[in-house]
């Protein structure tokens, strides 16, 4: 049996502490047949210098000399030039991957061709590679309905219907391995407009096209730190973003209505629990997706309609926090 393709896309900006530790955490990998795509989106620090020395015959640098403005815009290139894989890795530059892990995670995927991705657990670690959790804690808190000590195949509408519609099931994509055509139907340009909620509705996609692998491995580094884009934003971004992931899950085949009703009124919770500025959420709403945003005040609209009360409410609410 031929030895299946894996196309590694490491999308890099600024992240010199931690790109040398990613790319050798790839290339010392115990699989033969991968091809290590880095697309550099115009850093200012010493990322690119580290990047102009690799070569390989596997390996492809592609530095950019202005920032694209999205990180998926590298996806998009990946996506484009895929067709000759058989999987897809997309590695998070300030990540790292455990030894064995892509050999683990394409024997899986070989070995149920109606998978449409793989992945397992995670460390978190901070600046200093130190560890300082595990995503099992995550997900057993968040997905309540999975055992995730144990290992899974989940049909993709079951897997969304009961895990993503209220968040994302996978924590970090640096963990997943895709099969190619599941990778290319699930890009399009709307990740560039979600910087937060994106890979929500991404993992939806592609869970849309077949079954979900889940292995409690831990082969994963996931890095946090001061520069991510999560820790840069505010909350009325991050709530409209997340009515939309929510909105798009919904949408997919197989997804319960109530479950979609429910983390709708969570998410709507969350935000009038931290006090959210209604004001500042349209604001940021119309700057992301003008279409979406009616989408979502159409949601709201319909469902403060059908119960009075809580018109009455939003009303008093949006009053307060516009005055």
């Amino acid at each position: 049996m031929a030895t299946s393709k894996v196309l590694v896309l490491v999308p890099s900006y600024n992240h010199g502490p931690f790109i040398k530790a990613r790319i050798e955490s790839i290339l010392t990998q115990d699989y033969e047949g991968l091809d290590l795509l880095v697309i550099d989106d115009g850093s200012t620090d010493n990322t690119a210098a580290y990047l102009r020395g690799l070569s390989g015959d596997n390996v492809t640098v592609r530095i950019r000399e202005r920032n694209s403005g999205s990180p998926f815009s590298a996806w998009r290139d990946a996506a484009a030039i895929a067709g000759k894989y058989d999987y897809v890795w997309i590695a998070e530059s300030d990540d790292l991957a455990m030894p064995g892990f892509l050999s683990r995670a394409v024997a899986a995927m070989d070995a149920n061709p109606d998978a449409a991705f793989y992945y397992c657990n995670s460390w978190h670690i901070d600046e200093e590679d130190e560890k300082i959790g595990h995503t099992i804690n995550y997900l057993s808190l968040q997905f309540k309905g999975q055992d995730w000590s144990k290992a899974a195949v989940i049909d993709g509408a079951d897997f969304n219907s009961r895990h993503q519609i209220f968040g994302n099931a996978v924590p970090n994509m640096s963990s997943v391995l895709m099969r190619r055509d599941s990778f290319q139907a699930a890009v399009d340009d709307k990740l560039d407009r979600y910087r937060l909620a994106a890979d929500w509705f991404f993992v939806g996609r592609l869970a849309n096209s077949g079954k979900v692998l889940f292995d409690p491995w831990t082969g994963n580094g996931f890095r946090h730190h001061s520069r991510t884009a999560r820790a840069e934003t505010r909350l009325e971004r991050q709530a409209f973003e997340y009515f939309r992931a929510i909105q798009i899950v919904g949408g997919l085949r197989g997804v319960d209505r109530e479950a979609f009703d429910e983390s709708m009124k969570r998410c709507t919770v969350m935000f009038l629990h931290q006090r959210g500025s209604p004001v500042k959420f349209v604001s940021q709403a119309l700057k992301i997706d003008m279409s979406g945003t009616f989408k979502v005040f159409a949601h709201l609209l319909g469902r403060a309609l059908r119960h009075p009360k809580l018109l009455g409410g939003a009303m008093n609410y949006v009053v307060r926090r516009s005055s």
